[in-house]
């Protein structure tokens, strides 16, 4: 049997560069990315659609069976798109959706379906948007207020995917005609995903008021912020300033004995004027985002 190393081998174990002290062996770009799956600091795709593949794995039966609905625009936009065998069929899949779907699940364990008009702001590309009109029934109007490009894209995307009857529901405000809208805001159900975290404190303040006019108010955020060396950043890498959003302490969000003491500060962020929180859930997949429930105060509103 041929014993001698391969070239790949030969090469790697002759490189200068790789420390092979015991002290050091296993850090970021070390030998030990040779031997592990991947190095901690990976530049293709592979440990994103591991972590998709994991991620429908440990879903609940309700989003693999709501995921199944999506097949027809699972792929619109070019999304990296993972492939699963659920319930006898091939599963087309992307980590879009399966978020969306697990911020419903939330909502609908916390408050009934009785729900006809929602404000969501910060919409993004649309896509909880689309997952709750397909979902809830009695929908009647869905306002999405946003930046005037970010509308242009959501406007389309959300056309492109929902049923006419769905799609003509929606109304699109810019933020840059907010102040001046005549348009009433109240509603049963605001939203707010993602997107407190970056935007500073006079924008908060302001959609803080809308949301105090909502019968209920849902936000997924993060709680804290977290030092870009901790993931293998440098400070000019970082996308999300430390000064932006209100939950600011700075901690190692990979250690959630850390998290335990920043949840109940987060909730005092983010609770709407004549708000309580009625419930909150750690996020399944991001630890370091809250899901939470607020309802407003003096109204009876039925929670499961």
């Amino acid at each position: 049997m041929d014993k001698e190393a391969s070239n790949l081998w030969l090469d790697i174990t002759e490189d200068p560069s790789h420390s092979w002290e015991l002290t050091g062996f296993r850090k970021p770009g070390g030998i030990n990315s040779r031997f592990a799956a991947w190095a901690p600091r990976e530049l293709s795709w592979r440990w994103y659609r591991t972590f998709m593949n994991l991620a429908f794995a440990t879903a609940s039966p309700w989003v693999k069976s709501q995921l199944a609905q999506l097949s027809p625009t699972t792929h619109l936009g070019n999304p990296i798109v993972n492939i699963a065998t659920w319930d006898g069929h091939e599963l087309h899949f992307n980590l879009d959706d399966l978020m969306s779907f697990e911020e419903l699940e939330f909502l609908l364990s916390a408050t009934n379906h009785e729900i006809t008009t929602v404000v969501e702001v910060g919409a993004g590309f649309g896509r909880l948007c689309h997952a709750i009109n397909i979902t809830i029934p009695t929908i009647e109007r869905y306002v999405i207020v946003d930046l005037p490009k970010v509308i242009e894209l959501s406007s389309q995307y959300l056309k492109h995917v929902l049923e006419y009857q769905e799609f003509s529901r929606i109304e699109f405000i810019s933020t840059e005609t907010l102040s001046n809208t005549e348009r009433d805001l109240s509603c049963d159900l605001a939203i707010q995903v993602d997107g407190l975290q970056e935007m500073n404190e006079s924008a908060i303040a302001a959609y803080m008021e809308i949301f105090s006019k909502s019968t209920r108010f849902y936000s997924r955020n993060v709680v804290a912020k977290y030092s870009p060396e901790a993931a293998g950043l440098s400070v000019k890498d970082e996308v999300a300033p430390l000064t932006l959003g209100r939950s600011q302490s700075k901690v190692d969000i990979w250690n959630t004995t850390e998290l335990i003491h920043i949840y109940e500060q987060h909730i005092d962020h983010y609770t709407p004027p004549g708000h309580s929180c009625r419930l909150t859930q750690i996020d399944r997949l991001f630890p370091h985002y809250l899901n939470m429930l607020t309802i407003q105060q003096g109204i009876d509103v039925e929670c499961k």
